[in-house]
């Protein structure tokens, strides 16, 4: 080697050889160190630079900065030096520290008499730059230390560094504080500004490289703050101005025209990708800058193939004059990118045809970059390495998907069928039928699409439904719910598992109101006016029911005279206000007060907000549907039904815009052009708002779902998946990760949990056993729940589900794994959860999403209540009231433009407009009036101005035209010469009193105002003589007749003659002028509404967003998040933005798989279901679909929890085991149906005995037949069970020991039951307590019945209620004890059924059909639901029904009814005794000898 002649590497090299004793020369190092300090002298000789076109980063990895390749250095560049030849300094000396002592000690202090001098030039230069340049740029600041330990601590510690800081070792640069990054933004902004120079990019990369560096130098409100600049100014062209660059090369060598691809132009693709924009919920503004890559991807995808072509080939990633780039962070970037922009537009691989080329090859290149043998810098220590490594995996296993999944996609469109992707199923007896029966979707089909929303891929589908769709008689495609089913995506695929769980959830949102509107259709075409509909309209509305089949039907509300009077604004955009006529029933009440009491009880059943409705707008030749949102809330259906018993006026947000100019032309009509048009409105069902967020979370791109190795559907024979569960990939993205558990043990014992060490996880099993606050099973699913990354754990009623969930947030919390993501089913269960875990003391840092919490404690976590107490957000309420203001402005603009398209008065301006244009000879008619209008007009004018207080403004020309005046005028004038005759012929003599010599001349006046007779002497001689004046000024001689012709409007347009027409006529004319006028504005406007409309949304989106930055500002601050499944999929965007760690789900058992999926956010590595699949299932609106049904059962499973079907599957579930609810003989119910190995805690042993029975549970059998409606009718009762549960409530109240409130509950299976028992209890002055659920349902079905002001309305009842102290009670006592009733209909209700309990439960069946017949017993097969019945009693059960019909159609029921009978606890009377007296029991069998028993008990 030649020492004298090698570069700096090569020094840098040989030193590490030094000091691994390899070489020694301590000459070498000393010389090229001084010859380092001489080429810093040489700057000394040059000018001043412009510090914009001199200051140039330097490379990291090199001892030599990249300005020193030259003979010298710019000034400007000096101070920059100077700071990295420090940071040399520092390096080299810890670099040498082997070398002999001697050497060490000439080096330093050779370094030590230089540095100083160096610095007193660098303090001149930069004193003299602050006067010469720009003084935006003279406050970059830089740092000595490299960026390398920054983003190996953001990988250890699990931050987004795979994201924003991949970039940042690609080369040295300047760190710059946020103040200052936005003001050398502003400048690089400017409009003057392009880029011209390399360098200039150099420095514009530096800004975006600071702009999403996670490591505390900027937090989110800087690096938003930065984003919402960039994309407001010219910023977006800077960034064009990069990623059009060219040339763009690997190596810049001496080329001054070129950047470097590593150090430019991928920094510059890192910002699009890096946390801090990919956060973001300004969503628009990301947006932006990924429409820049899809409009240019063509040339982008160029440079990257060209740049990394080379790369490869040569098999190295040298940048010179910059240092070796690191292949993992390159292609990582290159990656995560392509992933970013095919999730954002769907159409990416058919729009960009070299995407999939470029996918292609990129994965080509990881490969050959896997193999080795690449010139290449690692990034960190090996745990780092492995980390970022397993990350580039991950996301390239996403793109090779997204490209498999597109070319499957064109080869289907193409007709080239390749492999069916369905396997082998364990239902192959039913997979051929299906296959028989398969009608695919959209194009796939044979005949085509059914309607314009048959699409095959689900990411197109509108979520809104259709006009041809809803009219559509073809059925929808439905896909089967099961492994190996026909289906056009490939098997165990996410994309199969989305399409079907999509397409069964919209079918559930839609078919009710679809199969509704056909039939009204239908009815609205029929001549007969005997159809249901005619009969609802008759009635002005109401519930219009109808069978689909022998055992479905739907049900939807009926809107009569639906009537659209104008297109507004509200906070949900644009809207149209409605009146409809108010629904028969209550709604009609006399009284205003219970009209409003009534939809504020109602508001969760009918017109609610969000709600989905179809108008049919229906005339005599065609029908037209269209759909849209109610957005009136609550307090305004209150405040329409006060001001009216007859109409309601509600706002709808119609999904399509061309409802907006029908709208317009409507308000145009007159009442006699509306005649033949019939406009209903139909209420949907289902909730809307409840369900599109879901569909719109499983549009998402598929891979972005986490988990898809458990999720989706596998045949039998690969049960394996679910047995190799990982732990969390939490736990091994942090170094050396244990799980801390002396939180949950006995005091003064410790536990640490090594998740990937087998005997670490023997060992904790055993010690959390037996020392710490769990149980067995509850310390073996913690274990679970610790070591497995997807987690199921089954809890038995009463086994202490959710005591389960708490401790295990409290390890999570405590080990600081990351933010928690808790959803619930129902707000109740949330509540109970978040209560408990402040209680608890596990954090104080939650925040709560919605605002249903009955909990005032928790009210003060809910996010509303967070943001209002935040005092750090300055910035942000600034760019919420700029973004507020902003939308205001539009609103007010926009609301202009539509009070001209809405028939409104048409403005002078625009009237006068229309005329000269389009009338102009009558306009000049008119504007010219003639001589006697003129007249009229002056004399107007003249007693304005005498007449008493402030004079007029004179009536306007058209004005007095339009309304007559000048015929008002001659009107008057023909009349009082009219008056003045008949009074001179009234006086006979006078008249007589004519000379007869006199010829008949002298009786009459030249003109027709002779006979007024002189002025001179007679009040009537005046007027004679005004009148006189008053022609001659008018330039007549005798009044002109009054006009009083009556011509078609044709004449009229022909005639300019205006001031001869009758007032008639003129208000003809005028109509037809003001309707030209309109008609011309109103198309003349329109484009201005669309680009309003245009404006008003976007100004409307980019509020909500700012809104939404608040909102992830704050939840990046808490711990635990917690909301209910449907908030969970509404906030899908903004939880994205906090990136959760963990998904813990409550009540799993009963959440949809759809709302599952659709909670997943791709940042969740860990996910925790808590529930039990055999207690109720989740709750749907789609009988067909549902596992009760006997097709839905075998095909559609709908309403299969994700935990079930997984565990149906193979998936190992943890089991809780010990009860602490049930006394054992309740208990042994379930261990004999379903939970075999359930065990019984110590406290349940030691309950006491039920008071005024001898039985603490029985099976009360008798045959009184039902009644009802048909046979799955909800208004379904038994009065016998009526009487005898009314007579057991009264008897079991009187014991004295079941007065608290909630000790007694009745559950009904049916609605009807509950409504009739209800009734009898209130009337016995029992306070009865309904499920929340329960009562709005009863309001719904009762709210129609028409209701006279005597009647009392349906009272809210308070589900809270305040025990209150037992009492004596005698035959008059009213009970001050409460009852509670619940329905066991088609799902238990949750206020105590799902997870709550009571003393004890009296359950009435209701199915009955008489003796010696057996009929159905519906939906009570279902082992679910019977299950929950009979588990939720503390000390006594007591079931009434036909215990010989059970059995006969259910083995569940045959094994409950064979437990009662071993007990001898059946028969058919009750065993009533007094508890002083047990050995003597009286066997009841009716009401009447029960009273007789209990006399007491009141008479009611």
């Amino acid at each position: 080697m030649n020492i004298e002649e090698c570069d700096w590497d090569t020094c840098c090299r040989a030193q590490q050889a030094i000091t691994h004793g390899t070489f020694s020369n301590e000459k070498f190092i000393r010389k090229r160190a001084t010859d380092l300090h001489r080429r810093y002298q040489g700057g000394k000789t040059l000018a001043n630079q412009d510090p914009l076109t001199s200051l140039s980063p330097a490379p990291s990895g090199s001892m030599e900065p990249a300005s020193l390749k030259g003979a010298a250095l710019r000034p400007s560049s000096l101070y920059q030096s100077l700071n990295h030849y420090n940071a040399q300094v520092q390096e080299c000396q810890l670099a040498i520290t082997s070398i002999p002592r001697k050497a060490v000690g000439a080096i330093r202090a050779d370094f030590s008499t230089r540095v100083p001098a160096m610095q007193d030039k660098i303090a001149v230069q930069q004193r003299r730059r602050q006067h010469e340049s720009p003084p935006q740029f003279s406050s970059i600041s830089t740092h000595p230390k490299g960026t390398g330990s920054r983003v190996v601590t953001a990988l250890v510690n699990g931050t987004s560094a795979s994201h924003s800081d991949m970039q940042l070792t690609l080369s040295e640069f300047q760190v710059v504080s946020p103040s200052d990054a936005l003001q050398h933004l502003s400048t690089f902004c400017a409009p003057r500004v392009s880029f011209t120079k390399p360098f200039q990019v150099m420095k514009f990369v530096n800004l975006l490289t600071n702009a999403c560096l996670k490591d505390g130098t900027w937090d989110e409100k800087d690096a938003q703050t930065f984003l919402e600049t960039m994309t407001e100014t010219q910023g977006l062209s800077r960034i064009e101005a990069i990623l059009t660059f060219d040339p763009v090369v690997v190596q810049v060598g001496p080329r001054r025209e070129a950047i470097s691809f590593a150090s430019a132009y991928i920094p510059c693709l890192a910002y699009l990708v890096s946390g801090f924009v990919l956060d973001s919920t300004l969503a628009t503004r990301v947006n932006s800058l990924y429409g820049l890559l899809h409009s240019h991807f063509a040339h982008i995808s160029t440079i990257i193939t060209t740049c990394m072509g080379e790369i490869v080939a040569r098999k190295s990633f040298e940048n010179e004059p910059f240092p070796v780039s690191c292949g993992a962070q390159i292609f990582g970037i290159l990656v995560q990118l392509l992933v970013e922009y095919i999730s954002r537009y769907k159409s990416a691989f058919r729009d960009q045809q070299t995407l999939l080329p470029l996918a292609e090859s990129l994965s080509s290149w990881i490969t050959l970059w896997k193999a080795g043998g690449f010139i290449d810098t690692d990034i960190g220590d090996t745990h780092t390495r492995r980390v970022t490594r397993d990350r580039l995996n991950r996301d390239l296993e996403r793109l090779l998907s997204m490209a498999t999944r597109e070319s499957k996609a064109f080869m289907r469109k193409s007709g080239i069928h390749g492999q069916n992707g369905s396997r082998v199923s364990h239902s192959a007896s039913l997979i051929g039928p299906l296959a028989i029966h398969y009608d695919p979707a959209g194009n796939l089909r044979p005949d085509g699409p059914r309607h314009d929303n048959d699409l095959e891929d689900i990411r197109e589908i509108s979520i809104p439904p259709t006009g041809a769709e809803m009219t559509c008689k073809v059925s929808p495609f439905l896909p089967a719910n099961i492994p190996g089913a026909p289906h056009h995506l490939a098997a165990e695929s996410m994309e199969r598992l989305l399409d079907i769980q999509f397409r069964l959830l919209r079918e559930e949102l839609i078919a009710p109101l679809r199969l509704t509107l056909q039939m009204i259709i239908s009815d609205l075409r029929i001549a007969s006016k005997k159809t249901l509909l005619h009969s609802l309209i008759a009635k002005k509305g109401g519930r219009y029911i109808a069978k689909t089949s022998d055992s479905d039907s739907v049900m939807a509300s009926v809107y009569t005279s639906a009537n659209p009077v104008s297109i507004t604004t509200d906070r949900r955009g644009m809207v149209v206000e409605i009146l409809i006529d108010t629904p028969p029933g209550q709604a009609r009440s006399r009284s205003a007060t219970q009209r409003a009491e009534y939809w504020k009880a109602i508001s969760r059943k009918r017109l609610i907000q969000g709600g989905l409705i179809g108008i049919v707008w229906a005339t005599q030749t065609s029908i037209q549907l269209f759909f849209g949102l109610i957005s009136s809330g609550v307090g305004d259906l209150q405040s329409s039904s006060r001001q009216s018993a007859d109409s309601l006026r509600l706002r709808v947000k119609f999904f399509d815009d061309t409802i907006n100019p029908k709208v317009m032309e409507w308000c145009q009509l007159r009442s006699h052009d509306r005649r033949g048009i019939t406009i209903l409105m139909v209420e949907a069902s289902v909730m809307y708002e409840s369900i599109r967020p879901f569909l719109k979370a499983l549009q998402r791109e598929p891979t972005s779902f986490p988990f898809s190795r458990y999720l989706v559907h596998r045949s039998h024979d690969s049960r394996h998946h679910y047995q190799s569960v990982e732990p969390p990939h939490y736990t091994s993205t942090r170094r050396n990760f244990t799980w801390n558990l002396r939180c949950i043990m006995n005091e003064g014992v410790g536990l640490i949990l090594d998740p990937r060490d087998p005997n670490s996880i023997q060992d904790a099993r055993q010690l959390l056993r037996t020392s710490s606050r769990l149980d067995p099973s509850q310390a073996d699913a913690m274990v679970d729940c610790l070591t497995r990354d997807f987690c199921l754990i089954q809890g038995p009623p009463g086994t202490g589900k959710s005591y389960t969930g708490v401790e295990i947030m409290r390890v999570l919390v405590a080990n600081n794994v990351g933010k928690i993501l808790l959803i619930a089913f129902t707000n109740h269960a949330l509540d109970h959860l978040l209560e408990s875990v402040l209680k608890m003391g596990i954090t104080s840092k939650i925040a709560r999403l919605g605002s249903r919490s009955s909990n005032e404690e928790l009210k003060q976590y809910s996010l509303d209540t967070l943001e209002q107490l935040d005092s750090a957000n300055t910035q942000d309420k600034f760019n919420i009231r700029k973004a507020y203001r902003a939308l205001k402005i539009t609103e007010e603009e926009l609301q202009g433009v539509l009070k001209q398209l809405q028939g409104g008065e048409v403005s002078e301006g625009d009237r006068t407009e229309y005329m000269e244009l389009f009338v102009a000879d009558q306009y000049d008619e008119l504007m010219h009036p003639p001589q006697i209008v003129q007249a009229i007009r002056a004399l107007e004018e003249g007693w304005s101005q005498v007449g008493p207080g402030k004079a007029n403004e004179q009536i306007p020309l058209y004005d007095f035209w339009r309304m007559g005046r000048d015929i008002i005028w001659i009107e008057q004038l023909h009349s009082s010469t009219q008056v003045r005759e008949e009074r001179r012929l009234s006086n006979h003599f006078a008249d007589l009193a004519v000379d007869e010599g006199e010829d008949d001349e002298a009786n009459s006046s030249e003109d027709d105002f002779s006979d007024l007779g002189d002025f001179s002497s007679d009040p009537e001689d005046e007027e004679n003589s005004e009148l006189r004046l008053f022609l001659k000024a008018a330039g007549l001689a005798v009044l002109p007749p009054i006009p009083s012709s009556d011509r078609p409007l044709d004449d009229l347009r022909e005639d300019e003659a205006v001031w001869t027409m009758s007032l008639s006529e003129r208000t003809r004319l005028v109509n037809a002028w003001e309707e030209g006028a309109r008609q011309y504005f109103f198309t003349r406007n329109q484009n201005s509404f669309t680009y309003l409309k245009a404006k008003y949304e976007g100004a409307k989106q980019a509020y909500e967003e700012c809104q939404d930055q608040t909102k992830l500002r704050i939840l990046n601050k808490v711990d635990i998040i917690g909301c209910t499944t449907t908030g969970a999929a509404k906030l899908t965007a903004l939880l994205s933005g906090t990136r959760p760690s963990v998904l813990l789900v409550e009540e799993a058992g009963q959440v949809l798989e759809a709302h599952i999926l659709g909670s997943l956010v791709p940042s969740v590595e860990h996910v925790i279901m808590i529930g039990d699949p055999l207690q109720l299932r989740p709750t749907i609106n789609n009988y067909s679909l549902s596992m009760d049904h006997s097709l839905g059962r075998k095909i559609y499973k709908f309403d299969q929890s994700t935990m079930e079907r997984l565990a149906n599957a193979g998936m190992v579930m943890s089991m809780l085991s010990a009860q602490r609810r049930m006394r054992p003989e309740i208990a042994s119910i379930a261990r004999t149906t379903l939970y075999p190995t359930l065990e019984d805690n110590e406290l349940v042993t030691k309950y006491p005995a039920v008071r005024g029975l001898a039985r603490n549970i029985f099976f009360f059998h008798h045959t009184h037949a039902e009644g009802g409606a048909d046979e799955e009718s909800v208004s379904k009762y038994n009065a016998f069970e009526i009487t005898m549960i009314k007579a057991l409530v009264h008897h079991l109240l009187r014991q004295g020991t079941y007065t608290k409130s909630g000790s007694i509950v009745v559950l009904c299976m049916y609605l009807g039951q509950l409504a009739k028992l209800r009734d009898e209890l209130r009337k016995s002055r029992i306070n009865v307590i309904l499920d929340a659920r329960d009562e709005e349902e009863l309001r719904n079905r009762e709210g129609d019945a028409t209701s006279s002001d005597e009647d009392s309305p349906i009272q809210v009842v308070d589900v809270k209620v305040t025990d209150q102290a037992s009492r004596s009670f005698n035959v008059t006592a009213e009970y001050s004890s409460a009852v509670g009733i619940i329905t066991h209909r088609g799902q238990l209700s949750s206020l105590w059924v799902a997870g709550e309990e009571a003393d004890i439960v009296i359950l009435s069946l209701v199915r009955n059909h008489g003796p010696d017949r057996l009929g159905t017993i519906g939906f009570l097969k279902s082992p679910n639901r019977v299950n929950v019945a009979l588990t939720r009693a503390k000390h006594g059960l007591f079931v009434f029904g036909n215990g010989d019909l059970l059995s006969s159609k259910s083995d569940m029921w045959t094994k409950v009814i064979d437990y009662f009978k071993e007990l001898d606890s059946y028969g058919t009377a009750l065993p009533i005794a007094c508890h002083m007296h047990q050995g003597s029991i009286q066997w009841v069998n009716n009401a009447d000898k029960l009273r007789q028993v209990s006399p007491d008990v009141s008479r009611g």
